[in-house]
């Protein structure tokens, strides 16, 4: 998509006020994580956390907390639905938890 120049097409169309640019900039850093040779990753401390944490002043500025899990105030709480074993159960979500969750893969 974001070679195709169709990046904004995957962003969900509800959210009517993305930053769409710097959501492309976020889509490209991912990217460059995921490269297979170290020498191509962009450095954790000097490129990725200064990008995150201008990001995530950028969702505290906008009041844009629901766009990036994790950046949602401490007040805030959701459902997270669980698939384990063929079963589902919602479990209360709240960023003060401290419980982890892990699934197979």
């Amino acid at each position: 998509a974001i070679e195709k120049g169709t990046f904004s097409e995957m962003l969900d169309p509800r959210l009517t006020d993305w930053p769409v640019e710097e959501a492309m900039g976020f889509a490209q850093m991912a990217i460059r994580c995921a490269e297979l040779r170290r020498k191509d990753r962009p450095d954790l401390g000097k490129e990725i956390m200064p990008e995150l944490n201008r990001l995530r002043e950028l969702a505290e500025n906008n009041d844009h907390h629901y766009m990036f899990s994790g950046f949602t105030s401490p007040s805030t709480q959701s459902q997270v639905s669980l698939q384990m074993d063929g079963s589902s159960s919602s479990l209360p979500y709240s960023e003060n938890s401290t419980r982890n969750v892990s699934s197979p893969l």
